[in-house]
């Protein structure tokens, strides 16, 4: 009887212990990315990016352990919904597909960037024995330079999220002034009644 109770108490204290583990990380990281090229002259929607290097710049939660300037392998991005995108480090691989792609700003200096939403798999220390679960990442490129010659620069980062954080959007341009204008028009309309 004494046997079977401390068989017992072991496999109850088994499985406590790999249920504590069997979670989805809760965590965030930021990866710097160098030597970034695009496929287009002018980086806007439908461009790929590819880069020479990428690197994990600082995490938080169950990826706070994880050292500066780890390298990591990022698959070339390309900014259209639906594109495809897999990250890959020693402690784990992230593989989904862009969910918004958007553009903003002048030729002269453009932004790009998308929000893409994927699972993420555990492979190995500090995360290892964690589940697969949602994960987000939000990529970020930026253009400057003349339009002309080859002097214009792009420099570009992403971060991943578990669980995913929300999806925001850029307003357009068009937008922005729309609501300038709105902004305007209460402005003039308050005036008049203060007046009267």
């Amino acid at each position: 009887m004494i046997v079977k109770k401390i068989a017992l108490a072991a496999v109850v204290a088994c499985s406590a212990l790999s249920g504590a583990q069997a979670a989805s990380i809760n965590a965030t990281a930021s990866v710097a990315l160098i030597g970034v090229t695009g496929s287009t002259p002018i980086i806007d929607l439908g461009t790929t990016f590819s880069f020479a290097a990428s690197l994990f710049s600082s995490g938080t939660g169950d990826l706070a352990s994880v050292a500066a300037a780890s390298p990591l392998t990022t698959s070339p991005f390309t900014a259209t919904n639906g594109s495809p995108i897999t990250v890959t480090a020693s402690w784990g691989q992230f593989v989904g597909s862009v969910l918004n792609a958007t553009s903003i700003g002048a030729v002269e200096n453009r932004t790009v960037g998308f929000y893409a939403l994927g699972t993420f798999t555990p492979l190995g220390a500090p995360v290892a024995g964690f589940m697969p679960g949602p994960m987000s990442l939000t990529f970020s490129a930026t253009q400057t330079g003349p339009i002309t010659g080859t002097t214009r620069s792009i420099s570009a980062s992403y971060t991943m999220a578990s669980p995913p954080v929300p999806q925001t959007t850029v307003p357009e341009p068009g937008a922005l002034a729309l609501v300038g204008l709105a902004m305007a028009g209460l402005a003039l309309t308050r005036r008049k009644a203060v007046s009267a």
